[in-house]
Order: structure tokens, then C-alpha cells, then sequence
């Protein structure tokens, strides 16, 4: 018996242990089952405990790596409404944010928006200089230079990129 059969047991008969629950889902996600990963983690999402951010953590990244991005986007979005564990937050809001530039569903309001965000709460991460990429190619972008000015004054510590940015906006408002 593999110890995943032997887990797979134990929760049959146990299907409360949230813990077991998340270990076995970690465990199929290291071995790449990610079918398996979604299945069991979404026990986990039904109630608030001290799983579920990261479970919806794993369960975005299943759902990305089975191709499922809307799936992936709301696991994300999850993830990120949870303050429990910064590092989970930002790591989903990340991910959250790459998916929302991919997918080019949203309006520039809305995808600014997560943007500003994600660069006010997590302003020193390795990935802020990639948020505030994509956040000034979103005002090179658009047309509503108004909206693209406020944005950037929502930014607390606006980068270099976005202060180039904010002279281009500032140029095209004049011209």
C-alpha cells in the first residue's frame, strides 16, 4: 500500500481532519497529479480553517497547470482576500495579476486597480518590478490618459517605470 492509498483511507473514514486532507493534496501536487491535487483540496474551501489559503493556493496552480485559467483566477482570487499568510497572499495576487493581463477580459479600470494593489501591499517583492511592467504598459495602452494620471497618484511609491509613464500621460494630456 503507497502512502497516498493509505491517506486516501484514512480520509474516507476521517473526512474532517483538515490536515490530513491538505497533506495528501500537497502530496499529489508534488507528484504532479493535479486532477487528483483539485479534487482533494476542495474539501479544504467549503469552511474557513487554516488551510484554505493555501489550498487555494495549490489548487491556482493545478488549475494553471491543467490549462483551466478561470479556475486558476478565482482559486487565485481567494487566496489573495486571505491576510492570513502574506507570502501566500502575495504569491496568489501575483499569479492573479499575470492572469489578468493574459486573459485581456478585464476593463483597464478593473486591471489597474489589481494592479495598484498588488504594488501598494507588496511594493519590495522580487515580482513588483514585473506588476509595475505591466502596470505602465497598461497606461501606454489606453486612450483615458485622465484615468491612467489618477492611477498612477494611487500608487503610493511609484517606480521609475511608472514615473516615465506618468510624464508620457502628462504629454499626451497636453498635446
Amino acid at each position: 500500500m503507497t502512502s497516498h492509498q493509505g491517506f486516501q483511507q484514512y480520509i474516507q473514514y476521517s473526512a474532517d481532519d483538515n490536515r490530513s486532507i491538505y497533506l495528501l493534496g500537497v502530496s499529489y501536487y508534488n507528484k504532479k497529479q493535479y486532477a487528483d491535487v483539485i479534487k482533494t483540496l476542495a474539501m479544504l474551501t467549503d469552511e474557513v480553517n487554516e488551510y484554505a489559503q493555501s489550498a487555494y493556493l495549490y489548487l491556482g496552480h493545478s488549475y494553471l497547470l491543467t490549462n483551466d485559467k478561470n479556475g486558476a483566477m478565482f482559486a487565485y482570487e481567494k487566496a489573495m482576500a486571505d491576510d492570513s499568510d502574506l507570502q501566500a497572499k502575495e504569491s496568489a495576487m501575483f499569479n492573479y495579476c499575470v492572469l489578468v493581463e493574459e486573459s485581456n477580459i478585464f476593463t483597464f479600470d478593473k486591471k489597474v486597480s489589481v494592479y495598484e494593489k498588488y504594488i501598494n501591499l507588496f511594493p519590495k517583492t522580487s515580482n513588483a518590478e514585473t506588476i509595475n511592467q505591466l502596470l505602465a504598459a497598461s497606461y501606454y495602452t489606453t486612450k483615458n490618459y485622465k484615468a491612467a494620471l489618477n492611477s498612477v497618484k494611487k500608487v503610493n511609491n511609484p517606480s521609475k517605470e511608472l514615473l516615465k509613464a506618468k510624464q508620457i500621460i502628462l504629454y499626451n494630456l497636453g498635446t
